[in-house]
């Protein structure tokens, strides 16, 4: 990751961490790839088709960004707040914008018309408010925890994804448990978890079970 200079209506810009680029003028096709906006503000900016592949925007404000047709592939948004960004026909792909619980991004309003989300990280988002669904890329996606019963999605494939009472993609409780089974864990114990904590994450699951299995274990 790096800080990245480029001269913009005549002067010089340095976009880094903590950068503030707040109603910054309209640019297009910036090539700043690997460009580290680390806790930057970049509210209204628009970066139409900028070149950002593995951009790492971790906590920064993306409020109003325009990365229309913004090839963003591997970008990592963790903690980044893009409520109101268009990323109209952008390239997602591999990008990060979910994780484990506090971590994912916040994409309410988010436009997504016709983005590549193919093997985007979308773990925990929460997309009831997002625009632009059903997203035939989103198939390959990570949608584990994302909260999704009010978004138009394509048909999920039953044996990839349910929705649980809370209104929460995941993983049906066949696939959970041979991945406890491959680890060695109690069943029971996992299930409870899994009935318990419909809106956690496949790993987080697995992990808070295991965690308590050693724990009784070593008692």
């Amino acid at each position: 990751m790096r800080s990245i200079t480029k001269k913009v209506s005549g002067q010089e810009v340095v976009f880094g961490p903590g950068v503030h680029l707040e109603n910054f003028p309209a640019v297009k096709g910036l090539r700043l790839h690997k460009v580290d906006l680390t806790n930057a503000t970049l509210r209204g900016v628009w970066l139409t088709g900028a070149k950002m592949r593995h951009a790492n925007f971790t906590g920064a404000d993306c409020r109003g960004m325009s990365l229309n047709w913004a090839d963003l592939r591997y970008a990592n948004f963790t903690r980044a707040d893009l409520r109101g960004c268009v990323l109209g026909e952008a390239d997602l792909r591999h990008a990060t914008l979910g994780g484990p619980s506090g971590q994912a991004a916040n994409v309410h309003e988010v436009v997504f018309y016709k983005a590549r989300l193919d093997y985007a990280d979308l773990r925990g988002c929460d997309l009831r408010h997002s625009f632009a669904f059903p997203n035939e890329s989103m198939r390959t996606a990570n949608i584990d925890a994302a909260r999704v019963v009010e978004v138009v999605m394509r048909p999920m494939d039953p044996c990839e994804w349910e929705i649980s009472p809370s209104g929460h993609a995941r993983r049906p409780w066949d696939y959970v448990a041979r991945i406890a089974a491959a680890q060695g864990l109690d069943q029971d114990l996992v299930k409870m978890f899994y009935d318990d904590h419909p809106g956690a994450t496949t790993d987080e699951v697995v992990r808070l079970a295991s965690a308590l299995q050693r724990a009784t274990q070593s008692a």
